[in-house]
């Protein structure tokens, strides 16, 4: 089954600094699509909103070491889309 309700951790520095060699005076790490990387592999993108009255939501792109919970937020394993409020949207 499926889930489809769940509340995530949105982009913070906590999820950012996956390397002993990345300090918040640097630039975030980018990814191949030009989102943030965290440091379980996943790429977070800015794009379009589904939420009423959010600007944007982010495109995750799971990477290679996604945890088996975000996995299974996801339709299909590779992607999920979470609103600024962290809730899952797709």
């Amino acid at each position: 089954m499926q889930i489809t309700t769940a509340k995530l951790r949105v982009l913070t520095e906590q999820l950012i600094s996956h390397s002993k060699n990345w300090y918040p005076s640097q630039p975030l790490p980018r990814g191949t699509r030009g989102g943030y990387k965290d440091r379980f592999g996943n790429e977070w993108v800015r794009g379009p909103s589904r939420t009423k009255g959010e600007p944007f939501e982010w495109d995750v792109q799971l990477g290679a070491k996604a945890t088996p919970g975000m996995r299974n937020l996801s339709i299909d394993g590779r992607y999920v889309n979470v609103s600024l409020k962290g809730r899952v949207t797709h």
